[in-house]
């Protein structure tokens, strides 16, 4: 599989986070009608993550860094947002791992916003003066969370986290065929409070 070949041949033997990268949904549709744009969205979550690397560790730190596109949200809506799989920490040029003692999401979402805002007008996909308008919101829309470690020992999850950042949005143990509907039907793992259902 994907993420048993992920941790065997591409993670290096270091602890490990899962982050998630996201966007406030006024700018998720530009990426629904310009897919080209998602790789700069990628590009924007692997900088922001080696930037704010950069500044915690050293100027010539590097992160090991996977990053999965998602587009769909448990209800299978358009939420399009970045999955990183990182290493927790980074690697100086002669090779040395330097774990990071701690994360600041709120300084990792902040680079990551800037960066894709940046972006976006620089590909004419928003103006300037909406990035602007963007930037100094108070509740930016933008958010970054860092799961806990998971350590280089921990084969199973770091092979389940792989896993999980590389799925489908579609899970076909969740749909459903009602034969005599002649409908189908796709349950959502819990109970959605806008659709009062699951």
């Amino acid at each position: 599989s994907l993420a048993e070949w992920l941790r065997q041949e591409v993670l290096a033997p270091v602890p490990h986070r899962h982050v998630v990268l996201t966007m406030p949904r006024l700018l998720r549709g530009i990426f629904r009608k310009r897919r080209e744009l998602l790789l700069d969205l990628s590009q924007c979550g692997a900088e922001a993550l080696s930037e704010y690397m950069r500044r915690e560790v050293g100027a010539d730190a590097r992160p090991g860094i996977v990053v999965s596109i998602a587009t769909a949200g448990d209800l299978l809506q358009w939420h399009v947002h970045l999955h990183v799989l990182s290493t927790d920490g980074a690697f100086s040029d002669d090779g040395t791992f330097h774990p990071l003692a701690t994360w600041d999401a709120e300084a990792l979402m902040r680079l990551f916003r800037e960066r894709l805002l940046a972006r976006l007008a620089l590909k004419h996909a928003i103006s300037q003066e909406l990035a602007t308008k963007l930037m100094a919101w108070r509740h930016p829309g933008f958010s970054a969370h860092v799961a806990d470690p998971i350590s280089a020992e921990d084969t199973q999850a770091l092979e389940n986290l792989a896993g999980y950042v590389t799925r489908s949005p579609l899970s076909l143990q969740r749909l459903v065929y009602l034969d005599g509907q002649q409908a189908v039907i796709y349950k959502a793992l819990k109970h959605n409070p806008s659709l009062g259902r699951n």
